[in-house]
């Protein structure tokens, strides 16, 4: 728990956890002595760079994640090594199916503005459609549109755009490995 609560308070706008959690729907239960608890949505945490809505004395006591049902989730990072090292850009989406239907989407990103988003337009986008390659390459494209990186010394505002639109693309490889025309049609998206 320890852990887990230091990486989300922490406020890094590209830690892993966070961007995971965020996908997945998780809630922070709050808790400060003499005061009734709150339940507050993981992204409303983060009010801009390491500034989080926590009062003083206040603890993260829980983290509520939602029990879903057909549930697919995939997590992508990009970093200057294959692991233990800050992303540059991460993502993680949650998709509720039914069959091929997307239900529910969530899609997180971090390292693409000051605090992890949850991307609340993409999300919308994806939610009700079916898994095709135009889903994925319209969801790809709407992620970049919702960010507004910053440079630094992982990547330029340009490099983390174009990560984050592949990243997004990997997604869906991933996580229908099954669907040869979902890889194809993204291939060509990314070969253009």
């Amino acid at each position: 728990r320890a852990t887990l609560g230091g990486n989300v308070v922490n406020a890094s706008p590209v830690a892993d956890m966070t961007s995971i959690l965020v996908a997945l729907g998780a809630s922070l239960r709050l808790e400060r002595a003499g005061q009734a608890p709150r339940e507050l949505a993981l992204e409303r945490l983060y009010l801009g760079y390491k500034r989080l809505d926590l009062a003083p004395g206040e603890i993260v006591a829980a983290f509520l994640i939602p029990v879903a049902g057909a549930l697919r989730l995939s997590f992508e990072k990009a970093s200057k090594r294959k692991s233990l090292d800050i992303a540059a850009v991460n993502t993680a989406i949650a998709l509720e199916l039914d069959g091929r239907r997307i239900t529910r989407a969530r899609i997180s990103a971090g390292g693409v503005a000051a605090t992890p988003l949850l991307l609340e337009a993409t999300s919308d986008l994806l939610s009700g459609r079916e898994v095709s390659a135009a889903a994925a390459v319209e969801a790809a494209r709407s992620a970049v549109s919702e960010v507004s990186p910053i440079g630094d010394v992982r990547g330029s505002a340009g490099y983390r755009i174009r990560v984050l639109e592949r990243l997004v693309l990997a997604h869906f490889v991933s996580l229908f490995p099954e669907d040869r025309a979902l890889a194809e049609g993204v291939a060509k998206e990314v070969l253009k």
